[in-house]
């Protein structure tokens, strides 16, 4: 026992270390996670903990007596273990963590308030072109070609015959309205969606109805069956019927393929030849996900080719988040003309760009006091997304407002964590976690730093 303790001294000289960073990683994911140090000054990792929890890393924080200066990212454990071990430390929230919340919630909040495409007038100078050598409306003329036959008298044997279609089908095509041809080239999903958004928003109809006639919240809760925070969110004037995940898609074995995909349907390749293609290249999913897709992304098509002489376009709400991220010259797919169009349908979009940039320019001005004023601006927008960001900021304002004043951040933390990783990786079935430490601390000692 003695002799292990001595080890341990002459790994972490911990008399030594002032200035520190620490951060959570994943000895099990979704299970069991420790904590790394890192000393800021040398960039090394000095210490690794098997917990994260607020006692374990209370007591392990005592250890280092001469602590000064700890980066952490925004998780009120370490906030709390470290008030409590070293009262008189200071304690500096992370800059990216932080900006990465704020965008988080903005990112939540367009999501549940813009359709996921954004139909908007076209612009006179948009020169933008789609492609259209597999655009076809096939279905759509055969109904208009059916009809036309009709009105000039022939019956509907003569029109199947001259249309080489089945007598069925000709009696459907020639009964169909107007209005009812663009079901047709709407899948089953895509009508089943379209139902679900007219029944939600009746019930934001009347639940402001409800409310512009006096009820409380509680009562209209009551009146129509919703829960407290639906009724809550269907006040808000910016909510929107469409449901935020409508049209994502999610990665699958075919995501790589969709590229190939899509150019081998406009050259009018079948179906057969698309799948014989792909697997060539290495696919190895299921047909039905290919069957899927193309089904899919010939509908698509078709409604652009339909939409593509109108006077209506397309703005993806992938790109507005982008816009969180990024200045407008750098994201792909939206011009300056066609996000005013959109700001001028969701006003409230550039009220929120505006604050995670004045955001950003604080976190890098070396002013604090700027801060009360952006808090008290960002409260003004009464957007609950936002209002949970401000409230976690004011829980720990203090180290907030020392990430603004002081550079260090938690970088060298990520970094190390994804060394940790590696070396999990490479001692796969031998890893318990006092190995563990003892191989990263041992090579952190021998490691030069450049």
């Amino acid at each position: 026992m003695q002799s292990l303790k001595k080890k341990e001294i002459q790994i972490i000289d911990k008399s030594s270390v002032t200035k520190i960073c620490i951060d959570d990683f994943a000895m099990k994911k979704r299970y069991t996670y420790g904590t790394v140090m890192i000393d800021i000054e040398t960039r090394k990792i000095i210490d690794i903990l098997e917990s994260r929890d607020l006692e374990d890393v209370t007591k392990w924080l005592k250890t280092y007596a001469n602590l000064q200066i700890v980066s952490r990212d925004g998780s009120q454990t370490y906030a709390s273990a470290i008030k409590e071990a070293h009262p008189n430390a200071i304690q500096i929230n992370d800059r990216f963590h932080l900006l990465k919340n704020l965008t988080d919630y903005c990112k939540k909040y367009i999501t549940k308030t813009v359709n996921f495409k954004v139909k908007i007038e076209k612009s006179s100078n948009n020169e933008d072109t789609v492609p259209n050598s597999y655009l076809t409306t096939y279905k759509v003329e055969r109904i208009q070609q059916a009809q036309s036959l009709q009105k000039e008298g022939l019956s509907l044997h003569q029109i199947s015959k001259v249309l080489k279609m089945d007598i069925r089908t000709v009696k459907k095509y020639v009964e169909l309205k107007i209005d009812e041809v663009g079901n047709l080239i709407k899948d089953a999903s895509q009508l089943k969606h379209e139902e679900s958004v007219n029944k939600k928003q009746k019930n934001i109809d009347i639940v402001r109805q409800l409310y512009k006639n006096g009820y409380a919240i509680k009562a209209i809760s009551r009146e129509t069956g919703l829960a407290r925070k639906t009724v809550k969110r269907y006040l808000d004037l910016n909510i929107s019927a469409v449901h935020a995940s409508y049209g994502t898609v999610r990665n699958s074995h075919l995501t790589p393929f969709h590229n190939i995909i899509d150019t081998l349907l406009i050259k009018k390749f079948t179906f057969k030849k698309i799948e014989e293609n792909i697997r060539e290249q290495g696919y190895n999913g299921s047909s039905s996900a290919i069957r899927m897709y193309t089904t899919r992304k010939r509908r698509l098509m078709k409604q652009a080719k339909i939409g593509m002489d109108s006077n209506v376009e397309i703005v993806e709400r992938q790109h507005l988040i982008k816009l969180l991220y990024k200045p407008l010259e750098k994201v792909k797919g939206i011009s300056l003309n066609q996000l005013d169009a959109v700001v001028g349908k969701f006003p409230i979009l550039s009220k929120i760009y505006k604050l995670v940039k004045s955001f950003k320019e604080i976190l890098f001005k070396k002013d604090p006091d700027e801060l009360n004023n952006w808090i008290e601006k960002a409260k003004l927008l009464n957007l609950s997304d936002i209002n949970s960001f401000i409230n976690g900021i004011l829980r720990d304002i203090e180290s907030v407002r020392n990430a603004i004043i002081y550079d260090y951040s938690n970088g060298l933390a990520e970094g190390s964590v994804n060394k940790i990783k590696v070396i999990k990786r490479i001692m796969y079935g031998r890893c318990n976690f006092k190995t563990l430490r003892e191989k990263i601390l041992k090579f952190e000692k021998i490691r030069k730093f450049n």
